[in-house]
């Protein structure tokens, strides 16, 4: 019972740290554009979160992979999940916003 409740403990803080800069992306993604802006200049306010969590999903990633290696599959499998829930979250933000 412990082993599963620090597994659902690890899982929760991945989430809550990958879940941080998409807050900010998607909160970007849907503020007014600006007027004006011929697209030469980066949007810090996209760029900055989505880079944060591409390195977070590469983390992870990494993570599970080196955690197989240690025939740790559990935890392995718990940051994949991590990772794909994160993903799917950030790709369905973009076809919203995309929609719209």
């Amino acid at each position: 019972m412990n082993l599963k409740r620090e597994l659902q403990k690890r899982f929760l803080i991945r989430l809550i740290i990958g879940i941080v800069p998409l807050v900010f992306f998607i909160v970007a993604l849907f503020t007014a554009r600006e007027s004006g802006n011929s697209g030469m200049s980066l949007n810090l306010g996209k760029f900055v979160p989505a880079t944060f969590f591409v390195a977070w999903e590469t983390f992870l990633i990494v993570e599970a992979l080196i955690l197989f290696v240690k025939h740790r599959v559990k935890d392995g499998l718990m940051s994949i999940y991590a990772a794909s829930l994160l993903g799917m979250i950030f790709i369905v933000s973009l076809y919203v916003e995309h929609q719209y």
